[in-house]
């Protein structure tokens, strides 16, 4: 018998380890080792986990916001002690120990990189919380970015990020197993920016925005188009993969006239909801259909849908049954999740990353659409075929955002007015 050399002794031991095999020829060749199973989140900023540094609205304007601003963390009692035990020993007797110190950085939630861009791909980003929160073990994969329309999934590179079908394709697909894909998109090519903007200009001057109202509604349909080409190269590039696309839709922000609290243009300002009522009954009209639009574009593409319109009913920024952090509440005490609102409030004119946050899921809002993903991924993993369900709150006594649930849609989304949750007028705010 021939020595082994060293060389064939090395390529003897990896192939028992199954990164080579042999070829008829008997060349050792690599051989893929497996994937990861993930589930990927792509499309624009209501999937990107943009608005996830809040934990709830405070008209406050102190440093923590009461609590809410989750960029801060503070140290425990015992750090501080230990801060104060390693200083040099004070000349007074009985001094109290220092406070505990806090620091504020939104990299924290928003990380160094996506910070930047900025994408805005938070720490509570519905897949992440999926994964985190909602225990779903699937490794979250979040390429969404804030701001992003369809043409930026598709071949525009935006925020130094390559378009977002093109990374699933030559790089996602690559390195994991990618079960679940989540899509959020078309909000931006209609001009939802735009639309705040207007909306809050017409508020100021006490009209409403009728014109902008007539722009949106002419393009649902074109926008509809743009979305079927996303889904159809998604399918382009994952034809072959075991994998469940889902396309979703998008949350209302405001509460209805019925259901608002802030009756008054001075409620309205120093409580974040700077729309007038009428506008803001039209703009949850508008959701509406845009659902309808989006549940009609799955049909045709053979891609399942989860219809998240109603899914923060109750706890819409201004609803009348939540509130917004009150004096006493903090870091340490924090708002209820059943009590808060689910959505980052009103801000139009502020800083560029605190202006983008607005009328964006917070991260209580985040935490309840990583359930209603769980839920979603359930129905759908062993299904031929694609379904449609719309994701809501479990009932009168169920609030929290691990309370959601999904009831079957078997035709396009209710029209405006039709579905409203019974949340009891006598429910205790804690």
């Amino acid at each position: 018998m021939k020595p082994r050399t060293p060389a064939r002794t090395m390529a003897l031991a990896l192939a028992a380890s199954g990164v080579l095999t042999a070829t008829s020829s008997g060349t050792a060749i690599s051989r893929p080792t497996a994937r990861e199973a993930a589930m990927v989140s792509m499309g624009d900023s209501y999937i990107s986990g943009e608005g996830g540094r809040w934990r709830g609205n405070s008209e406050d304007n102190e440093a923590q916001k009461r609590g809410t601003d989750r960029a801060y963390v503070c140290e425990s009692r015992s750090s501080s002690a230990a801060r104060s035990s390693s200083s040099p020993a004070p000349s007074a007797t009985n001094t109290p120990p220092p406070e505990p110190k806090c620091t504020k950085d939104p990299k924290r939630v928003y990380g160094t990189d996506t910070y930047a861009y900025p994408c805005h791909r938070s720490d509570v980003a519905e897949v992440e919380s999926a994964k985190k929160e909602a225990k779903l073990d699937l490794k979250p994969v979040n390429i969404a970015c804030s701001g992003a329309e369809t043409k930026h999934l598709l071949e525009k590179t935006f925020k130094d990020q390559v378009p977002q079908v093109k990374k699933l394709e030559t790089e996602l697909k690559a390195r994991y197993d990618v079960k679940l894909i989540v899509l959020s998109v078309g909000g931006n090519d209609l001009g939802f920016g735009t639309l705040i903007r207007n909306c809050y200009i017409a508020w100021w001057f006490g009209r409403t925005c009728e014109t902008t109202k007539a722009t949106m509604e002419g393009k649902v349909e074109s926008v509809g188009k743009e979305i079927k080409t996303v889904i159809t190269k998604i399918q382009d590039v994952m034809k072959g993969e075991q994998y469940k696309l889902v396309l979703q839709s998008y949350p209302a922000a405001i509460a209805p006239t019925s259901r608002n609290r802030a009756k008054t243009k001075t409620a309205q300002r120093s409580q974040g909801c700077q729309i007038k009522q009428g506008d803001a009954d039209w703009a949850i009209g508008l959701g509406n259909k845009i659902a309808e639009m989006q549940h009609r574009v799955a049909r045709e593409t053979k891609v399942s849908f989860m219809d998240i319109k109603n899914a923060f009913q109750g706890n819409e920024v201004c609803a009348d049954t939540a509130r917004q952090a009150q004096q006493g509440e903090s870091i340490k005490k924090q708002i209820s999740e059943v009590s808060a609102e689910w959505m980052r409030y009103l801000i139009p004119f502020s800083g560029a990353d605190k202006k983008q946050e607005s009328l964006h899921p917070n991260s209580i809002g985040q935490k309840a659409l990583g359930y209603c993903l769980k839920l979603m991924y359930g129905k759908v993993k062993d299904s031929s075929d694609p379904v449609s369900y719309e994701c809501l709150r479990g009932g009168p006594q169920k609030l929290r955002p691990s309370d959601m649930q999904l009831v079957r849609l078997n035709r396009p989304p209710r029209t405006v007015g039709a579905h409203r949750m019974a949340v009891p007028r006598d429910h205790t705010l804690t």
